[in-house]
């Protein structure tokens, strides 16, 4: 997997959510997390601190689902599902 390529889709990613109308909370939440490439996951997640994402999964995506797949990671850190979920089985 050529990084650069991926890092580069990640920031147009990113670009195209600061684009979008009232994405002001959504943008600075997003900017505010690490965003970091891991390819022993299979998808993405999130701790609340950090963003992971698989680099094979996220250049399968289009250019839409991959602003998608930063609003649903972003909207786990704004409603802390990571601290809400408690001793609960996250994979359910």
């Amino acid at each position: 997997m050529d990084m650069k390529l991926a890092q580069k889709a990640l920031d147009k990613a990113k670009v195209a959510l600061m684009s979008k109308p009232d994405s002001v909370f959504f943008t600075t939440v997003c900017f505010s997390l690490k965003h970091v490439w891991d390819d022993s996951i299979p998808t993405a997640q999130t701790n609340g601190l950090e963003i992971r994402y698989s680099p094979e999964f996220f250049m399968n995506l289009s250019e839409e689902e991959r602003v998608f797949l930063l609003l649903h990671e972003v909207g786990h850190t704004i409603f802390m599902h990571v601290t809400r979920r408690g001793d609960r089985d996250p994979m359910l």
